[in-house]
C-alpha cells in the first residue's frame, strides 16, 4: 500500500516538474529581445513558401505546347490530391487546368459526371479567381509586348495568341451548370 501512494507521489512530481520546466522555457523564450521579431521572420517565410508552393508557375498561353503540358500536369496534380483527401488543392489545380483549356464547357461537363455536386460547386465557384490570376500572370510576363486580344472560339485558331474567355462573378450561374 505505500508502494502504490509512493508510485503515485512519483509521477505527480515528475508531472509537476515536466510542466515547470515548459513553462520556464516558455516565459525564458517569450522574454528574449529577439523573441517578436524572429516570430515574425518565421511566419513571413512561412507564407511565403505557402504562396511559392500553392500557385502554379502559368504558362506563356501563346505556346500551345507549355499550355498543354500545363494542362495535362495540372488534370494529374487535381486528381492525385483529390485522391488523397486534398479537396482544396485539388480544386485549385482542377480550376488552372480548366481556366488554360480552349474546351472549358467539354472538361467542365466531364467534371460534372465524374466529381460530387459540392466539390463540382467549389470547382465553379473558384474558376473566375482562378483565370484572373492567369490573366494577371500573362499579362505581368508580356508587360512591354500587346497585350490580350480576346478571341472568339469561332475566330481563326491559327493564330498565335491565347483564347481566353473570363468568367464575370456576377454573371456565374453555378446552378445553371449543375443541371
Amino acid at each position: 500500500m505505500l508502494t502504490r501512494n509512493m508510485g503515485v507521489a512519483i509521477a505527480g512530481s515528475l508531472g509537476l516538474a515536466v510542466v515547470g520546466y515548459c513553462v520556464y522555457f516558455d516565459h525564458k523564450r517569450r522574454s528574449h529581445p529577439d523573441f517578436k521579431k524572429k516570430l515574425l521572420e518565421k511566419r513571413r517565410k512561412q507564407q511565403r513558401e505557402k504562396e511559392e508552393q500553392s500557385s502554379s508557375k502559368y504558362p506563356d498561353l501563346s505556346d500551345e505546347q507549355a499550355v498543354q503540358k500545363f494542362f495535362l500536369t495540372e488534370i494529374s496534380l487535381g486528381e492525385q490530391l483529390m485522391a488523397l483527401g486534398d479537396i482544396e488543392n485539388a480544386i485549385e489545380h482542377l480550376a488552372n487546368a480548366v481556366a488554360v483549356t480552349a474546351h472549358k464547357e467539354n472538361l467542365l461537363n466531364v467534371l460534372r459526371t465524374s466529381l460530387p455536386d459540392p466539390i463540382f460547386r467549389l470547382l465553379v465557384e473558384r474558376l473566375p479567381e482562378v483565370t484572373k490570376k492567369i490573366y494577371n500572370s500573362y499579362k505581368q510576363k508580356n508587360a512591354g509586348s500587346p497585350q490580350f486580344k480576346f478571341q472568339s472560339s469561332e475566330s481563326n485558331s491559327n493564330t498565335n495568341e491565347p483564347i481566353i474567355t473570363e468568367i464575370p462573378s456576377d454573371n456565374l450561374a453555378v446552378d445553371d451548370l449543375l443541371d
